[in-house]
């Protein structure tokens, strides 16, 4: 028998079923046929599947009924969105559940900070509970479609600082101060024996910009993550606190300050700043968010004649700023801050000169690789980064950039061998495929790093680049204390040079290729930086006239260039090495030869320089030329200006002392400086801190001394003494020199030397022919002879300079002069260009002022001024009251609320125009207080304007300092159940 036949048999045995069911119906008094089957089957067609079709209908609505008991019903459910925070900031994957009474669970992860939760039973109790690896949270709540916030009970939980400085042995008793980002308030922790210090915080997401500082090394900052393993920083040791080398490797650093707005000219606040080396350096330099004044202050942060750029990245608010993208690169100056000065974007969908480039990092398997790090370079300058991602799960990694310019990117990551692209532009996709480092395709590299003169650089980054300048993808290595880089992992037979870079320096090596499974060592140099010497020459005898001259540059006695100085006083240009003490030679007919003291300026820097030339027929006679002290930088490296000598010294300043002298044809000759008539040097409020010791000259003898006792001999003085700081310094020339010599030492004021304070000076010059002496000034006393009986030759007489010591440091014109102090009342703190003091202190601003031609001046005025509206001058315009052409103003300066980059900016002035400017800055640290206070504290609602009970509420809103607040934003809220607000068109808020 046939399937069908068989299907066919068991189909009637259930109708017969069917009949007899209905026969049972019929039985019972229900008309089946009547009402059912007949009216049906009368048509010609079974009942049987209708009676199923019934029963299906009716088996459905039980179920619906069914279930409809235990769920809410259509039009009683809500949505719900829970924000979950920490520490003010949304948390992602934490685990958000609601728990009905019933014991019903409804669970999401939150996204960007929020759970969103749908068909919830509306007015339902639910316990809402959160758990998340930084905190947890529990409470009742009634589901009634309302946001619910919920702010994490936070684990305690600590991070570790490390300070060391540059060959990694730790730094005790550093201090690092901080502001913490949940209380705003000021921190200070420090280290320990080991260098080590803990931080407490509460999101391991959050920023923490530290500022390390130590006895005898540079303040350093670094922004951290506690969410890193730990963060560590480097110090580098303070130039100039002592001994008496000729320098060393270190470089000036200077100050980037990046001022940050949207298009309408309003800071913005918490972009983040990422400053970069233009050059080719792929790490960020540093890193920071800007303050509510939109600016973001980095401190001694790169070497000067360092080209940077920033990177800044406002929120989902406004488009990224790619400084490299746009060609706004500066060089790092020593002398004042590099500011950047940023205008975002808004962000709108579909920005026409905008679009992603998109990546994917896979392996050889098309498995997305996690984590990998994407570099994007510009195509065109390709040592320029231009911003960096690591890849999600998914291996991707996008970046919006402007349409306009080309780029190309490097993918790395961990057991992979790196990888660059081709050329990109926005809107393009690629695929990055990474090999993996196999046993056969990699080997070992060390890159050995000297400088320009041959000596090992420590601590230099090293990158690796394609023979054309591309980065390959590898990361930066140091330089260890044997100048060595190293490598793991590096592709082999593969073309390839190595960048390095040391502060404004940098090299790159010749082409190589790494074998297999082999080590192999390339040795490269950096190249020199330089910076830039005006000159001209000048005749001593005759005033304002100038001579033409072959001026030479030599560095360790070897001639590096020159140039010739105009008759008409304009400068002549000779590019020196930055960093290093070069000499210059003037040279002319007619004239004696004139040599300078070392001059060493930082990569990048510019000075203009006036040699003095002496006619050859005044040359036999023994004279000193002139004596001049010029301001440094604050590390006692560089001269700041050479063209203005000091008229006062600043606590803590750093001076150039330059005694200039004709020396004739003798046997022997000198020139001779030395720091007050204190038997010791601990004895003065100065001191010398080192000199030249490479003199351009062969058998040239240089003495210094920490003592000057009219009771001893000159043996016992002349002895060499050690130590840092030194009292007197001789440079004894050999029969051979002749012409324009220069002696030249570093003073350093003391830091705790009082305002008032008078630092003297004594020099003189001298010289021996036949036995007989002569000296400039001349000794009555002892005459030609060497010495007498009662006194010895380093007793004799001297030239004497007295210069007072003022609370700042002096800037100067062809005017006249400024001195600015910055000093926080009601303690000893006191700086001359940056000063951070507690939110709340009054600051005294003092400006020392001087005229050099006192009857050109008229109607002088000080004038206090600052580019942030936070800062409040208790007089803003002072005029002084000189005498003798030289006076003294001061003003107080209050904060209306912190900030970390408060400038202040004073100007002396007259009807012709300035006379002198200085700048300092100004950090106020901690959290503000505002004080509102309300009139009337009670009032009648509903009443009109008219009505003579009608009094308008009045709110004034101060700082705790009684300083108003300017453009705060006030609310009305309504509380409790009253209706006093419903006419207000927001509805009572």
């Amino acid at each position: 028998m046939g399937v069908g036949e068989s299907l066919k048999k068991f189909y009637f045995k259930i109708e017969d079923s069917y009949y007899a069911f209905c026969d049972w119906v019929e039985a019972r008094g229900l008309k089946i046929y009547e009402h059912f089957v007949n009216p049906i089957e009368n048509n010609g067609i079974p009942s049987f599947p209708f009676f199923i079709l019934f029963l299906a209908i009716l088996a459905g609505l039980v179920v619906f009924a069914l279930v409809g008991l235990s769920l809410p019903t259509f039009g009683n459910t809500v949505s719900v969105d829970v924000a979950v925070l920490a520490s003010g900031s949304p948390v992602n994957g934490a685990e958000v559940t609601f728990e009905l009474d019933d014991g019903t669970t409804f669970t999401q992860l939150s996204r960007d900070g929020i759970a969103h939760f749908d068909n919830l039973p509306r007015d339902a109790s639910a316990t809402l509970s959160i758990r998340h690896a930084s905190g947890s949270f529990e409470k009742q709540v009634v589901l009634n479609g309302e946001k619910i916030v919920a702010s994490l009970d936070l684990k305690g939980k600590a991070f570790g600082v490390f300070v060391a400085n540059t060959n990694g042995e730790p730094v005790p008793e550093a201090t690092i101060t901080f502001t913490d980002p949940d209380s705003g308030q000021l921190q200070q922790v420090s280290t320990d024996a080991s260098g080590k210090a803990e931080i407490s915080y509460s999101d391991e997401n959050a920023l923490y910009r530290l500022r390390a500082s130590a006895e005898g090394f540079t303040v350093q900052t670094k922004t951290c993550v506690p969410s890193q393993s730990g963060c560590t920083i480097f110090l580098s040791a303070r130039q100039g606190d002592g001994g008496n080398g000729g320098g060393s490797n270190d470089e000036v650093k200077g100050n980037v300050v990046v001022l940050v707005k949207d298009e309408q000219g309003v800071p913005v606040e918490d972009a983040f700043v990422s400053l970069y080396n233009a050059d080719g350096y792929s790490d960020s330099i540093a890193e920071g968010l800007t303050d509510d004044e939109g600016s973001a202050l980095f401190q001694e942060i790169a070497a000067a004649g360092t080209d940077v750029f920033v990177n800044v990245d406002g929120g989902d608010e406004f488009v990224t700023y790619y400084g490299a993208a746009v060609d706004d690169i500066q060089e790092i100056q020593a002398d004042r801050n590099t500011e950047f000065v940023v205008t975002l974007r808004k962000a709108t969908p579909h920005a026409a000169d905008l679009s992603f480039i998109n990546l994917t990092v896979v392996d050889s398997n098309n498995q997305p690789i996690y984590g990998a790090e994407v570099r994007l370079f510009l195509f065109n300058s390709p040592l320029r980064v231009v911003d960096a991602q690591e890849t999600g799960d998914d291996g991707k990694a996008s970046f919006e950039v402007a349409r306009a310019p080309a780029f190309y990117a490097s993918a790395s990551a961990e057991g992979f061998l790196p990888k660059y692209t081709v050329q990109l532009r926005a809107g393009d996709s690629l695929k990055i495929v990474l090999e993996k480092a196999l046993a056969g395709n990699n080997g070992d590299l060390e890159v050995l790093v000297k400088n320009a003169d041959g000596d090992l650089v420590e601590s230099a980054t090293v990158e690796l680049i394609t023979p054309d300048g591309f980065h390959m993808g590898y990361g930066p290595e140091e330089t260890g204390g044997d100048g060595i880089a190293s490598f793991t992992q590096v592709q082999t037979e593969l073309p390839m040079r190595a960048i390095a870079f040391f502060g404004s320096q940098k090299g790159v090596s010749g082409v190589f290729q790494v074998p297999s499974g082999e080590l192999l060592r390339v040795e490269m140099a950096l190249d020199r930086s330089f910076a830039t010497v005006f000159v001209r020459a000048q005749d001593y005898s005759q005033n304002n006239v100038f001579v033409s001259a072959v001026v030479t540059a030599s560095y360790n006695g070897q001639d590096i260039a020159s140039c010739t100085t105009p008759s008409n006083g304009s400068f002549c240009p000779i590019q020196i090495f930055a960093g290093r003490g070069v000499v210059l030679k003037a040279s002319a007919n007619g004239f004696a030869d004139t040599t300078s003291e070392e001059i060493l300026l930082a990569a990048g820097a510019k000075a203009n320089k006036t040699l003095l030339l002496l006619p050859s027929n005044l040359a036999s006679d023994l004279q000193i030329l002139g004596f001049s002290l010029y301001p440094m930088d604050a590390s006692g490296r560089v001269v700041v200006d050479s063209e203005h000598a000091a008229t006062s010294l600043a606590k803590g300043g750093w001076y150039k002392a330059v005694v200039v002298a004709s020396v004739p044809q003798s046997q022997k000759k000198g020139v001779y400086l030395r720091v007050g008539n204190g038997a010791s040097v601990s004895d003065e409020p100065a001191f010398l801190s080192r000199f030249d010791l490479v003199p351009v000259d062969e058998n040239t003898t240089l003495d210094f001394g920490t003592t000057f006792n009219e009771g001893e001999t000159c043996v016992s003085q002349a002895v060499q003494q050690s130590g840092s700081e030194f009292k007197w310094v001789n440079n004894e020339y050999s029969q051979q020199v002749v012409g324009v010599k220069t002696l030249s030492a570093i003073l350093r004021v003391r830091p705790e030397a009082v305002s008032g304070d008078v630092v003297d000076l004594h020099y003189r010059a001298y010289a021996v022919k036949n036995g007989l002496w002569a000296r400039v000034p001349e000794d009555l006393e002892l005459g030609q002879n060497e010495s007498i009986p009662r006194k010895g030759s380093c007793f004799a007489k001297t030239i004497d300079v007295s210069l007072p010591v003022s609370q700042g440091l002096q800037k100067c014109s062809g005017r006249g002069c400024i001195t600015l102090a910055l000093t926080a009342q009601g303690s000893n703190l006191s700086n001359s260009r940056f000063l951070s003091v507690v939110f709340g202190t009054q600051v005294l601003v003092e400006a020392g002022v001087q005229v050099f031609d006192p009857d050109s001046v008229q109607n002088p005025v000080v004038r206090f001024t600052s580019t942030s509206v936070k800062l409040l001058f208790q007089n803003a315009v002072v005029q002084p009251v000189l005498s003798n052409g030289a006076g003294a103003v001061s003003t107080v300066t209050t904060a209306r609320a912190p900030g970390n980059f408060l400038p202040v900016h004073v100007e002396f002035s007259d009807d012709a125009g300035m006379i002198a400017s200085a700048d300092a800055t100004l950090e106020f640290t901690g959290t503000g207080q505002l004080v509102l206070t309300i009139t009337p504290t009670q009032m009648q609602a509903n009443l009109p304007s008219t009505d003579p009970s009608f009094r308008p509420l009045t709110a004034l809103l101060t700082t705790a300092q009684g300083q108003p607040v300017e453009q705060a934003a006030l609310r009305v809220v309504e509380t409790g159940d009253t209706n006093a607000f419903l006419g207000f068109p927001s509805g009572g808020d």
